[in-house]
């Protein structure tokens, strides 16, 4: 059974986007970079947020760009190899090689699962929250960034209902300056 993967960055207050909206402030160092193309490898469908779908798109125009230190080079071939599927209540149609959705639904999303394949990685704080409300989420990654906003415009995992509890996985420092924990859900 695949495992749907929700992976972030977050500042140490708790933000994913800055008082702004912008998530500049987590640009990742190489070591933190490829802690988060290991999991690209592993996955074989990403879900997207509108939003974050938009913001990660340009990762289509870096493919072959050589002038990109070497993680970044391979982060954009595995991201432009990999299946997307994309949550939007706006959108009308997409580029080749992304499905729409207009809505989750938890059956089909169940029905991935079930296929034979790699990880699924889900993007988005609004869609993961969605994901985590309807028991889909298997594994939560996330790195710290050595940031306070001091406010911003978007909290990593959006109120939920209920608790959620997390199993440590793994727990690294990257960069000297990142902390990456993975955690498994409802264990």
């Amino acid at each position: 059974m695949r495992k749907i993967v929700y992976g972030y960055n977050v500042s140490l207050d708790g933000f994913i986007e800055d008082r702004a909206g912008t998530i500049g402030w987590t640009e990742p160092g190489p070591e933190l970079h490829r802690w988060f193309n290991e999991s690209e490898r592993n996955t074989d469908l990403q879900m997207y947020g509108r939003r974050l779908w938009e913001t990660m798109k340009v990762w289509a125009d870096m493919l072959g760009d050589d002038s990109l230190p070497p993680e970044m080079q391979e982060y954009a071939e595995l991201w432009n190899q990999t299946p997307t599927l994309v949550f939007s209540r706006t959108m009308t149609e997409a580029p080749p090689g992304v499905q729409l959705r207009r809505e989750v639904d938890a059956d089909e999303i169940r029905r991935l699962k079930a296929e034979p394949g790699g990880d699924i990685s889900i993007g988005g704080a609004e869609i993961a929250a969605e994901f985590l409300r309807q028991g889909l989420v298997d594994e939560v990654m996330v790195a710290i960034h050595p940031v306070i906003l001091g406010g911003g415009a978007k909290r990593m995992i959006p109120e939920l209902a209920d608790m959620t509890q997390l199993t440590l996985v793994e727990s690294l420092v990257l960069d000297g300056r990142y902390v990456a924990m993975r955690y498994a859900v409802g264990e």
